[in-house]
């Protein structure tokens, strides 16, 4: 659950990339702006760390479970 919350802060709230909301309905998609202005200095990378992360946490998870059975 960890992995899947740092997944959707990081990408949502960091690196605020467009194509994060692909599979959003369209009404969605005309709304959300195509660039936001820069919270700090190093938010994108920041957020490519959290999200590197909890790709690493979830793998993991994975891992110990398969290896209990």
């Amino acid at each position: 659950m960890l992995g899947l919350f740092l997944l959707l802060l990081g990408g949502v709230g960091y690196v605020q990339d467009k194509k994060f909301f692909s599979s959003a309905p369209r009404q969605v998609l005309n709304v959300v702006p195509e660039t936001k202005a820069r919270r700090f200095t190093g938010q994108h990378i920041l957020g490519w760390i959290i999200i590197s992360l909890a790709v690493v946490l979830m793998i993991a998870a994975v891992i110990i479970e398969g290896g209990t059975v």
